[in-house]
């Protein structure tokens, strides 16, 4: 147990310089701008890591640390809903009215997690018993990484169905989002299901599962991927049916707005 824990100092200290290492690539790459989310989230979490770490160098007492980490810990919500909305909004940049659809049906499916959690509640409370007034912070925490998690999932099976043509950073931009939150939604709901029992082993899970995202992103991401390939799609005619769907949806938008005015 001891040696586990020394692993995930280390792993963690690792993800620190993974993630610092990304915001620097985005920088020199001048793809900052192009993915404020991911940018951000690169500068901002290991800066909350850093005052993780202290607070454990400080000696500070288990409930402050668990205080801290519970306000720090929000950060990691705003950033994987910013970053699903990212991704969906690069996906569809050119197309309004399935971009419209796609992100109400964002704001419904989170929002209907949420109550679907409630199936595992009375589980995941007596697991977390140990926390006590931490509970319900973890479930939410657990649900809004596992969520979006599961919508980026959602999107691959959609963009099977209407295809676009999109540069190769949004495509890896999305493999490493759908990975990250998904393994670390997986993760702690291993924790939230089952406690103590497997909390060393969901720490470690974690800490790795930023490390590599962070680390592949900060490889793969760069100016060249930002050229949208010019070849000839080989199935055209599914192409065509995606500007059909969007067309059918802005037509749809423009009657219910019209009404609306009435």
């Amino acid at each position: 147990m001891v040696v586990v824990r020394g692993a995930i100092y280390y792993v963690w200290k690792v993800s620190i310089a993974a993630e610092l290492a990304l915001a620097v690539r985005l920088l020199y790459q001048g793809l900052a701008g192009r993915y404020p989310a991911l940018f951000s989230a690169s500068v901002v979490l290991p800066i909350k890591s850093l005052v993780l770490l202290n607070s454990y160098l400080l000696r500070l007492n288990q409930i402050q640390i668990k205080q801290l980490s519970e306000n720090l810990g929000l950060l990691d919500l705003v950033f994987a809903v910013w970053i699903v909305y990212e991704v969906f909004s690069c996906w569809y940049s050119k197309y309004t009215g399935i971009g419209t659809l796609g992100k109400t049906l964002f704001a419904v499916i989170i929002a209907a997690s949420i109550a679907v959690s409630v199936l595992f509640w009375s589980n995941e409370w007596q697991a977390l018993d140990f926390v006590r007034d931490f509970r319900f912070y973890y479930i939410l925490h657990r649900t809004m990484l596992l969520t979006p998690g599961l919508i980026l999932i959602g999107m691959w099976l959609f963009f099977r169905m209407f295809p676009v043509q999109n540069p190769p950073n949004v495509m890896r931009y999305a493999v490493g989002a759908t990975f990250y939150l998904l393994s670390g939604g997986i993760a702690e709901l291993i924790f939230t299901l089952w406690g103590l029992k497997y909390m060393t082993e969901v720490n470690l899970a974690i800490v790795s599962i930023t490390t590599v995202t962070f680390a592949l992103w900060a490889l793969v991401l760069n100016k060249a991927g930002e050229v949208v390939p010019q070849e000839k799609p080989r199935r055209p005619e599914r192409y065509e049916r995606t500007e059909r769907l969007n067309q059918d949806l802005l037509d749809l938008m423009n009657r219910i707005h019209g009404d609306i005015r009435r």
